[in-house]
């Protein structure tokens, strides 16, 4: 299974829980509110970062850092390698949400996304953080607190449920049985050049892809829940 295909996902999933939790730990004070005082985000933002400044092997990890590029860094790998220790439930959960924010993305910022690009789409970070803002109040605080999660599931090793390869092929052909030939051919293009591919195909891969495994039945939309949450080289 290509890794391109498979990898965007993780992008946004990282974005609010590395970057802006990182730097605010990384600073004497805390990093200024990203959301305005009457943004239904406000609030579940700044419970978010206090939780995560309260974890002491955050705080310890933070510590040792010597650049705030590299905080950065260790907050985007302890988030990614804590979904994967999320329970089933939770990961499900959690691709519901990426699907409602990805609705909320413009076609630059959706393209970034499939492009598994964790530098150009931490460019659009401000972008990420207004799709996350449209969201509903419950959803925003689901958002933050399965984020929450899977940074404590990674600190403390909280042993990952299992994972099938086998599984997750099977349910990803199901998936691409439901497209066209025409629409196969864009997917492939995408996830072979995702450099070259049209801003257009690759933001239609991101939104139509989640759209369509939220229809699967759902053994097969959990497994492929768990494929994406998945470290790449895991994946492949």
């Amino acid at each position: 299974m290509n890794k391109n295909v498979v990898g965007f996902i993780v992008v946004i999933a990282l974005l609010i829980g590395g970057v802006f939790a990182f730097r605010a730990a990384t600073k004497p004070k805390p990093i200024p509110n990203p959301f305005p005082t009457q943004s239904r985000a406000h609030l579940p933002f700044e419970d978010f970062v206090k939780s995560l400044a309260a974890i002491p092997n955050f705080n310890n990890k933070v510590r040792n850092a010597t650049s705030g590029t590299e905080a950065t860094a260790i907050g985007f790998e302890i988030s990614q390698n804590g979904l994967k220790r999320l329970t089933d439930a939770d990961l499900s959960r959690w691709m519901e949400l990426v699907v409602k924010m990805v609705e909320h993305l413009d076609e630059r910022t959706c393209a970034t996304v499939a492009r598994a690009d964790p530098a150009a789409a931490r460019a659009q970070s401000a972008k990420l953080l207004l799709a996350l803002e449209k969201m509903s109040s419950d959803d925003i605080r689901a958002y933050f607190n399965l984020t929450l999660k899977a940074v404590n599931a990674e600190l403390d090793r909280t042993p990952a449920p299992d994972f099938s390869k086998e599984k997750a092929e099977r349910a990803m052909r199901k998936l691409v049985r439901k497209f066209n030939a025409e629409e196969q051919a864009v997917m492939m293009r995408v996830s072979l050049y995702p450099s070259t591919a049209s801003d257009a195909s690759a933001c239609w891969i991101v939104k139509t892809m989640f759209s369509e495994i939220m229809d699967l039945p759902a053994a097969d939309r959990q497994v492929l829940s768990r494929l994406f949450a998945q470290p790449p080289d895991a994946r492949g």
